[in-house]
């Protein structure tokens, strides 16, 4: 039953996200958005470093500063997120794949374009600076004050 709610909430994630639904609604969602962000960009970081390596140093120095920053309200997400999950390779395969094609996708977006640099510089560069918690401080707050099943 843990696993259907934990494949219906990422689902969830991916259509709100596409949607634009602007923050999510409950302590479960953020652990997947939080997951589905971390993961993102552990995929565009690789992805970027790849294309520019001149960058690759910077994007890691970001990369770094923002993971350190959110440590705490990621290693919410990730417990809780292993907590639902358990040992279902399956579920995580699915939610890991669902992640890369919309990493793939932004890449398709970004790669014939002049700016495809900078995009990679300034994704990393407003995390680090802390853009993700003040676009989103519902998700921060819910991570941060809320209980699984709340």
């Amino acid at each position: 039953m843990r696993l259907r709610i934990l494949a219906a909430g990422l689902l969830a994630v991916a259509s709100a996200q596409a949607q634009a639904q602007r923050e999510p609604k409950n302590f479960d969602q953020a652990v997947g958005w939080m997951y589905q962000k971390v993961e993102a960009a552990e995929q565009l970081a690789t992805g970027c470093a790849e294309r520019f390596p001149h960058l690759a140093d910077e994007i890691e120095k970001d990369r770094a500063r923002w993971l350190a920053a959110d440590a705490r309200v990621i290693a919410i997400a990730y417990a809780r997120f292993d907590e639902l999950l358990g040992n279902d390779v399956e579920s995580l395969r699915k939610a890991d794949a669902m992640i890369a094609e919309g990493v793939r996708q932004q890449f398709l977006a970004i790669d014939s374009t002049p700016r495809a640099g900078s995009f990679c510089s300034e994704w990393f560069e407003t995390r680090a600076n802390g853009d993700l918690r003040a676009r989103h401080p519902k998700l921060y707050a819910l991570l941060e004050n809320e209980r699984p099943g709340d």
